[in-house]
């Protein structure tokens, strides 16, 4: 006799979601025969994965010395939830097609894939069967970060003392929005006479992974700390030349990309973002302004 043969398939209201809000999706699944199952459930998971490379030197087999790269895929779930849709019985034999509300929390991590990190959210149908391979279905939910603002953003300047100048970065607001227009002022006053060849201005991101009693013990000199990489990158002046007392201002505005990763916070890894000023000096140290910023998909104003 052949077993049963399962069709489970999930449809959702949307393409995305953010934080807190509520999953409507529909269950479908027919069989071609009736079964025992011990129930059939909803899971709603979120799980990161870590990807990494150790270089490894020791000697082989042959007694000689040598030097190669192991890499590791760790994984931890960041959240689970399940729900119950029919219990211990038989699978019904006109199938099953039912409504369902996934509430998705609040302080959910956003989809994320990065140099290391991967981060992913899916619903999974599942018809548990005793001492049978369940019948399982997976669909993936893209999650974006949201900011809820309860009152009124106010410009903020942030500055910066070098010993030859002072400079300051004035934001309109520090949380900023993908695909937005970000306008901003750099400001310069001179305490001894100074040259820039450039003035520039760019949002830059470092993936931070916490491997502390999360993940196997590991040389965290290969993924901590490291900067990904620049975005909306923009020179701002050039030929800056500035004398003691004087001050100049530079107005500025970048263009965020609407496919940025979004800042994310979690116990195993953080994603941060800052607003880095540069002002370049031929054959000498540069001067770097680095604001901190929270780099989101929506911002909901409830004022």
């Amino acid at each position: 006799m052949f077993g049963p043969k399962v069709n489970l398939a999930l449809e959702l209201d949307r393409d995305i979601y953010f934080p807190g809000d509520v999953i409507r999706a529909r269950l479908h699944a027919v069989s071609n025969k009736s079964f025992d199952m011990e129930e059939l459930r909803i899971e709603f998971n979120c799980v990161s994965t870590l990807t990494y490379s150790v270089t490894v030197s020791e000697y082989d087999s042959e007694g000689e010395y040598t030097t190669y790269s192991r890499t590791y895929t760790d994984t931890k779930n960041l959240y689970n939830y399940r729900q119950q849709v029919y219990g211990k019985g038989k699978f019904p034999r006109e199938g099953v097609s039912v409504e369902l509300e996934i509430p998705i929390p609040v302080d959910a991590p956003p989809s994320y894939v990065g140099r290391t990190i991967n981060t992913n959210w899916a619903i999974k149908a599942v018809i548990n069967r005793r001492f049978r391979s369940d019948f399982t279905f997976e669909k993936p939910v893209y999650i974006l970060s949201r900011y809820i603002s309860s009152e009124r953003f106010q410009p903020i300047s942030f500055p910066f003392d070098f010993g030859d100048v002072v400079a300051s970065v004035v934001l309109p607001k520090q949380v900023l929005q993908t695909g937005e227009v970000v306008p901003g002022e750099i400001h310069i006053m001179a305490k001894n006479e100074v040259s820039f060849n450039e003035v520039r201005a760019a949002l830059c991101f470092v993936e931070n992974i916490n491997v502390s009693g999360v993940y196997r013990p590991i040389d965290t000199r290969y993924i901590d700390g490291s900067t990904i990489g620049e975005s909306a990158k923009q020179i701002v002046v050039k030929d800056v030349k500035l004398y003691p007392g004087q001050e100049r201002m530079f107005p500025f505005q970048l263009q965020i990309p609407s496919a940025l990763i979004s800042s994310a916070s979690t116990p195993f890894y953080e994603i941060q973002w800052t607003l880095k000023v540069t002002l370049s000096r031929r054959l000498r140290k540069d001067f770097n302004l680095n604001v901190p910023v929270l780099l989101v998909n929506q911002i909901q104003s409830q004022i």
